[in-house]
């Protein structure tokens, strides 16, 4: 008999200076990062890696590999990060989660509903934290305005790359 983990998620807040357009000016960013863990142990070492949120989401609705991880800066092939994928795989009422690529190996089943519930909780928060920061709502130019639903939108436009 399979012992189902329990998934949890936090969602961690920081700010960084990071670089603007114009040589030696420097912005400070408002971040979150998304850290998972089975059973209260961190699935991976989150020091330079986060979680595309909507990879996470996808991997709920159907098996394959998938890029979940990525590397803190955003971008999955920045070029800092050996492979990370993870192979999930449904079962009934069950996800069997399974480290591939480069990451450290390990494997996890979960229940379904559980995880389903957990990312919904996740969203929720990420969503009220985009609506509740305003630095997430300055306009990328003069013409546009955003409003936090469409900078949450944005972001997740971005976070796939499409």
């Amino acid at each position: 008999m399979t012992t189902n983990s329990i998934l949890t998620a936090e969602l961690k807040y920081y700010k960084m200076l990071t670089p603007e357009c114009h040589w030696r000016q420097y912005h400070t960013r408002e971040l979150a990062q998304i850290e998972l863990f089975a059973d209260g142990i961190p699935l991976i070492d989150y020091s330079i890696r986060n979680v595309y949120l909507l990879r996470l989401q996808r991997a709920l609705e159907e098996d394959g590999e998938y890029e979940i991880f990525c590397c803190s800066c955003g971008t999955a092939h920045c070029g800092a990060l050996p492979d990370a994928f993870v192979l999930i795989r449904h079962e009934g009422d069950r996800l069997h989660w399974t480290h591939t690529g480069d990451l450290p190996k390990a494997r996890y089943t979960f229940v379904t509903e559980q995880v389903r519930a957990e990312v919904a909780r996740l969203e929720k928060e990420l969503y009220a934290w985009f609506a509740a920061t305003p630095d997430l709502q300055e306009p990328r130019s003069q013409e546009v305005l955003m409003s936090p639903e469409e900078v949450y939108l944005d972001w997740k436009r971005r976070t796939l790359h499409l």
